[in-house]
């Protein structure tokens, strides 16, 4: 048997297009009896029996992260049904053999990232630019260039030049000292 899942937390497809792929699927949207659930999804698992499908009209509509989406298909798996993909015209099921190749995957991803982000660590202290925008120091010298600046009708792109800080840094230190005069 079929049963229909959609979200309307999904960012990648809309409700209406959802309710399109399902009626193309042979889903009947207009009858209140349908089995297509709308946003519980875990209620749509728990009716799922042996040999039942969980139409989905995209893989997003299974999760919003990767690790999501695999619990998903595990949970899917413990009922033993299985899932239509529609939008790629795949059926998904899941052995321990898909989860021991995830896991493999899994490893190697985590591994690697993790050397790119020592070699890149390495590589930043070894420069010494260790990155970012130094913090703005904001003490009665530049209090006062600023006020003079203001006095002189300077813009705010050439004050924040001259400041050597962003126009929304300067921005925001205006209306502090605003603020504080008040």
């Amino acid at each position: 048997m079929q049963f229909g899942y959609m979200t309307t937390k999904s960012a990648a497809t809309s409700i209406r297009k959802q309710i399109t792929a399902m009626r193309a699927a042979g889903f009947d949207m207009d009858d209140p009896h349908e089995r297509v659930f709308k946003d519980d999804r875990d209620f749509a698992i728990t009716a799922l029996t042996p040999g039942d499908e969980l139409v989905v009209a995209t893989a997003a509509c299974l999760g919003t992260v990767a690790s999501d989406v695999l619990g998903v298909l595990r949970a899917v798996a413990e009922r033993g049904a299985v899932i239509r993909v529609l939008d790629d015209d795949v059926l998904l099921s899941f052995t321990p053999e898909t989860q021991a190749a995830l896991d493999v995957a899994m490893k190697a991803d985590h591994e690697n990232r993790k050397a790119s982000i020592a070699k890149m660590r390495k590589a930043r202290a070894e420069s010494g630019n260790l990155g970012g925008i130094p913090p703005v120091e904001w003490g009665p010298k530049q209090a006062k260039m600023l006020k003079d600046m203001l006095a002189d009708g300077v813009s705010r792109q050439d004050m924040a030049k001259r400041l050597k800080v962003s126009v929304s840094t300067l921005q925001r230190k205006l209306r502090e000292l605003r603020a504080a005069s008040r």
